[in-house]
């Protein structure tokens, strides 16, 4: 097993695929959500340090050795990068970091429910979906929890100004 923990950690710079975390985010960071999504994982992070007036939060989407795209891109407080919304229907619950880069509007999502999970996210143009992409391994952390959820709120993370499905 050390071995192979070894070849994990020499191969994959902390990513391993033998029981353990698949995440872009650093060993020194909060993993909210982080999955794979086939070729390419999902991941957003947050520095241990977040509160209201200090820290970050950041979406990474990519491969371990080339993430494709960072947001933010330069440091900016997560209440002015981001929104949160938290809906809860008894029947499920539905949880979103939302954030607009360029054109994009992206919307990572976890909902959740007595006999079903569902992570990933959805990427619109001028509001319309132009892709989702599902997690397709077990995640790491979850945007569902409360845990998660005071810990956003806890940062300053505003409500979008209407709420939405996750799925609209």
């Amino acid at each position: 097993m050390k071995i192979l923990s070894a070849v994990c950690f020499s191969l994959f710079s902390g990513l391993c695929w033998a029981g353990t975390s698949i995440s872009l985010c650093s060993a020194d960071e909060i993993v909210f959500l982080s999955c794979s999504l086939g070729h390419k994982l999902l991941s957003v992070c947050a520095s241990k340090d977040l509160s209201s007036d200090r820290g970050y939060i950041e979406y990474r989407f990519g491969k371990q050795n080339l993430i494709e795209l960072r947001y933010p891109d330069k440091s900016l407080p997560p209440k002015q990068a981001f929104t949160f919304l938290a809906l809860g229907t008894g029947q499920a619950v539905e949880n979103s970091l939302r954030f607009r880069n360029g054109e994009y509007t992206y919307t990572v999502y976890s909902v959740g429910g007595r006999t079903f999970e569902d992570h990933g996210v959805y990427v619109r143009k001028d509001n319309a979906l132009i892709s989702r992409q599902a997690c397709r391994t077990k995640i790491v952390g979850n945007l569902g929890t409360t845990e998660f959820t005071q810990k956003i709120i806890g940062a300053g993370v505003p409500k979008p100004e209407r709420e939405y499905s996750v799925y609209e």
